[in-house]
């Protein structure tokens, strides 16, 4: 089943075609985008809107290049490479990549931003399951993207995503971040008929990964 992406001035959303016409999906990043948020508003009075874009789409090719390089390194992992080899391929494949979207400078931070969760998060990894997983649901009407589904070495099914941050993150934050998992939690689910235990938000900062998680009883939330 095919769905075509739209970026509209609303933001982004997912078309379906039907014989009852077209069913649309908003994003699950575009509709947590319109909640308020009292930490960028206080932000934006204090270092003006200009600063506060500048600030954002440094933050964003940040992840952007972060976000590269651990795709890289779990497709490797999931195609059954040895780590050793799977970081070398990762580092030369992903930083070429880059090179013509980025400065170097850009670059650094977002493989140093990989590496907290290369070296304090991905030990958890029994299996990777999926990497970038396109996810809708029909039964809730919208649409996203995960970044990783693995078993942990407990034995957990685990939709994951990650994020990146100039620090630790706050309660506003982090609240956002789990609704946005708990969307794609219940979409897998629908669509893989595969039940999920745990959705986890994966904050990669300059300090070291921040990590939390939502159980089953996510469920509750419906």
């Amino acid at each position: 089943m095919t769905l075509k992406r739209l970026d509209t001035p609303y933001g982004r959303v997912y078309v379906r075609e039907s014989d009852d016409g077209p069913k649309f999906y908003p994003s699950v990043t575009t509709i947590l985008s319109k909640l308020p948020s009292e930490y960028l508003n206080n932000l934006e009075k204090e270092i003006g809107a200009e600063k506060l874009k500048e600030i954002s789409e440094a933050a964003a090719g940040r992840g952007t290049v972060m976000h590269r390089f651990a795709e890289n390194y779990l497709i490797c992992i999931k195609n059954g490479k040895e780590k050793d080899k799977c970081m070398l391929y990762t580092q030369k494949k992903t930083s070429q990549e880059m090179a013509s979207q980025f400065d170097q400078k850009r670059i650094e931070k977002g493989r140093d931003l990989f590496y907290n969760l290369y070296y304090e998060h991905f030990d958890i990894i029994h299996q990777v399951i999926e990497t970038e997983k396109f996810l809708f649901s029909d039964a809730h009407g919208y649409a996203g993207t995960t970044d990783l589904v693995y078993e942990s070495v407990l034995g957990s099914t685990v939709v994951g995503d990650f994020k990146s941050a100039n620090q630790i993150c706050g309660d506003e934050k982090l609240k956002k971040c789990l609704y946005q998992v708990a969307a794609y939690m219940l979409a897998y689910e629908e669509r893989t008929g595969n039940a999920v235990d745990i959705g986890e938000v994966i904050v990669s900062h300059p300090m070291g990964v921040q990590t939390v998680t939502l159980s089953i009883e996510y469920r509750d939330w419906e």
